[in-house]
């Protein structure tokens, strides 16, 4: 049978193209996904859905800032205390322990549900850490001992913070959403490393954030914020538009929109309010 042309043009011709087209994609595709190699220092793999990248960049001083990239589906490998030093140098088996010194910055990517259990211990170097909404848990010792780490955002969907998770950080202080289940040993106070001040806490996990504290021993507090109708957080009658603006004290100066909100702050400060039309 011979070939159909149309307009001179061979249509077989054209059809063979797209095929090698689409086989040229695949195999690109391929090569990317099986990037990570026993032998590649930038990227591991944390999961079975899970893939971990190192990338660098020249801040304004010249100095490399490495940033690690945790992306896939799904929880990330936990990994527990060996007594002997593996093939990495690592007494947690973590393929990427030799970068401990080398990361400063770490994002972990929407699908990724949870920070596994001794992923990023002692990262001395590491300063913060940008987590997605999909993160719901930090498991045990998740960022134990990040010396340098001053900067994490807890996420309203964060339902646990394991033992250990937050120990001996940088943080001077952190806001607790409402409905995460804090362990008591959260923030355990065992080095002179750890600066945490103030924890932020709701009445439903108050309790839990006293006993972390008091669990420490040392002289940080727990400061009691409640939510507004708008999504916004208040502490003794100031409103803070986020959690950033609450940690820093920047409020947000509260206006009187109804007759009854009027009477409530009338009552309180025994001043006499007047309404006004335009």
């Amino acid at each position: 049978m011979g070939r159909i042309k149309k307009g001179g043009y061979d249509i077989g011709e054209k059809f063979m193209k797209k095929w090698i087209l689409v086989i040229g994609v695949l195999l690109t595709f391929n090569a990317r996904a099986e990037s990570c190699t026993p032998d590649n220092q930038t990227c591991f793999e944390c999961g079975a859905k899970c893939t971990m990248k190192l990338t660098y960049e020249t801040d304004e001083s010249g100095n490399q800032v490495g940033t690690l990239t945790v992306s896939g589906q799904g929880a990330m490998n936990n990994y527990s205390y060996h007594q002997d030093l593996d093939e990495y140098g690592d007494y947690y088996s973590r393929p990427w322990a030799g970068l401990a010194g080398n990361v400063q910055n770490i994002k972990i990517e929407e699908g990724i549900t949870a920070v596994g259990a001794n992923a990023f211990l002692s990262f001395r170097n590491l300063k913060n850490v940008e987590l997605p909404e999909s993160v719901l848990k930090l498991n045990p010792g998740a960022f134990q001992s990040c010396s340098s780490l001053s900067h994490i955002n807890i996420g309203e969907n964060i339902s646990l913070i394991g033992h250990e998770a937050l120990e001996a950080t940088a943080l001077t202080s952190l806001v607790i959403p409402q409905n995460t289940d804090l362990s008591i040993g959260a923030f355990f106070y065992q080095t002179q490393t750890d600066k945490l001040q103030t924890l932020y806490c709701t009445e439903n996990n108050l309790s839990a954030c006293e006993a972390a504290i008091g669990y420490r021993g040392d002289g940080a507090k727990v400061v009691t914020y409640s939510k507004t109708k708008d999504g916004r957080y208040e502490i003794g009658g100031k409103i803070y538009d986020n959690f950033e603006n609450m940690m820093s004290g920047k409020y947000t100066p509260r206006r009187i929109y109804t007759l009854e909100d009027a009477e409530k702050v009338s009552k309180k400060t025994g001043n006499k309010f007047r309404l006004r039309y335009k």
